[in-house]
């Protein structure tokens, strides 16, 4: 959040987002104010009662991995793209 923004970068900031300095400010205080606490309240509250409830999906995409494959917990879907497609 503190990386150091070209001139045009700030202008591309407010023009995309619609955020002053002001609000920018604001919100880098507030994303530094966030606490230890505050994270695993946030981890209990959205993340812990949803895998519990396995009301989830997980999507990986990528290359075909055997070990992905050998677990049960996994529904392996291959993608077949159009070759005439891509070009």
């Amino acid at each position: 959040i503190d990386a150091p923004i070209s001139v045009s970068q700030e202008g591309m900031v407010y023009f995309t987002d619609r955020l002053s300095d002001d609000l920018r400010q604001k919100r880098r205080e507030q994303l530094l104010a966030v606490t230890e606490d505050d994270v695993k309240y946030a981890a209990i509250t959205y993340l812990k009662q949803h895998e519990t409830k396995r009301d989830y999906s997980i999507a990986i995409i990528g290359e075909e991995n055997e070990e992905i494959e050998k677990n049960n917990e996994y529904n392996v879907y291959r993608m077949k793209i159009d070759e005439a497609k891509e070009s």
